[in-house]
């Protein structure tokens, strides 16, 4: 598939793995159970697509473009998303897995990842102010440089942010998180 323009499809129990889907542009459409495992979509633009129950584990997203796009229950596995067209870089994440996944110097900005798994990933140097991790678990993943300011970690869990190293004023965490915020620290709580 290459240099196709595609409005309001719908595509079910694809299997886009491995194969180059280059420069394609995709328009208000529908995934739903496709395989893009190792998929190559280099320079393509999806502008207001829902991708359900999706594989894009390890995807090459070099200059892809994701503008207004939702995620649901999908799979990101080493999926680097720093390598992404940031024109209009806007998406949301749902109940979907996104471990080993790298967001660097990227606008994140109201971006929300609820009921996630994002175990051991990366995000530095990235604007993430107002972003909300509802429910998601980031055991192991790392922030550095990032701007959290007005960020909401109140029912986010396992993390582990380094106040010196991050921006987070008016950022909200609960009580039971704390010691995530302290940890680099030194500071023993009980």
């Amino acid at each position: 598939m290459s240099n196709n323009y595609f409005e309001e499809e719908q595509f079910t129990n694809n299997d886009f793995s491995n194969n180059q889907i280059l420069a394609n542009k995709y328009v208000e459409c529908t995934f739903n159970n496709c395989d893009f495992s190792n998929a190559n979509l280099t320079d393509s633009d999806f502008i207001e697509c829902t991708f359900i129950n999706c594989n894009l584990g390890m995807v090459n997203m070099s200059g892809t473009g994701l503008k207004e796009v939702s995620f649901e229950g999908c799979k990101f596995t080493g999926t680097d998303f720093s390598v992404c067209s940031q024109i209009m870089l806007n998406f949301i994440f749902k109940s979907s897995i996104l471990d080993y996944s790298i967001f660097n110097n990227l606008n994140l900005k109201r971006v929300s990842f609820s009921d996630c798994n994002i175990k051991e990933a990366q995000f530095t140097n990235c604007n993430m102010e107002e972003c909300n991790f509802n429910n998601s678990n980031l055991e192991r993943t790392f922030f550095e440089g990032n701007n959290l300011k007005k960020a909401d970690f109140r029912t986010a869990y396992n993390y582990v942010i380094d106040p010196a190293q991050n921006m987070l004023k008016k950022a909200k965490f609960s009580t039971h998180g704390l010691a995530g915020l302290l940890q680099n620290h030194g500071i023993d709580i009980y």
